[in-house]
């Protein structure tokens, strides 16, 4: 199996992670059935740099859609699954980075765009979760989706290839 732009998984970090994530989706579709099965084989097929969305089928449109709309990175993923767990804080962005552990200069660009997109609110150097109802439930469904192994999965296959599509 080779990796995204003809690679061998085992030559780079990048084609080594969607190595296990197909072996993941492999060993779980003989116990899950035949959805699970087609989603592995979508992810082997992106892996030898076919274009197919069946991903899609496993998401569904309206998470699939969410994730190439609003979901930039893992950061924002993890921003998203914060703010959902924890719908009442309002932190400055350097108590949400300590919180996330993560960098103030790495947080903050996530941050403006899930302001921009109206998931988040930023008024006077304070952040809070303020999403309209249709945002809300859409939200819902992505965490949701990130508690299902098969689903998380799809996923993680989702954001990595937006963020790396093909190792050019």
């Amino acid at each position: 199996m080779r990796g995204p732009a003809g690679h061998e998984p085992a030559r780079t970090p990048w084609g080594t992670l969607w190595a296990k994530i197909v072996a993941s989706f492999a060993s779980a579709s003989e116990r899950a059935g035949a959805g699970t099965f087609r989603l592995a084989q979508d992810l082997q097929c992106r892996l030898n740099g076919c274009h197919v969305n069946e991903l899609e089928d496993v998401l569904g449109l309206p998470i699939t859609r969410f994730v190439d709309q609003h979901v930039r990175s893992l950061l924002t993923w993890d921003l998203l699954v914060f703010f959902h767990r924890h719908p009442e804080s309002v932190l400055d962005t350097e108590g949400l980075a300590t919180r996330l552990g993560r960098r103030v200069e790495e947080l903050q660009p996530e941050v403006n765009e899930l302001c921009r997109d109206r998931v988040l609110e930023c008024s006077g150097g304070l952040v809070r979760y303020r999403p309209d109802a249709e945002m809300r439930e859409t939200v819902e469904s992505f965490v949701s989706a990130c508690q299902e192994r098969g689903r998380r999965l799809a996923l993680i296959a989702l954001v990595l290839h937006k963020i790396k599509p093909h190792d050019e």
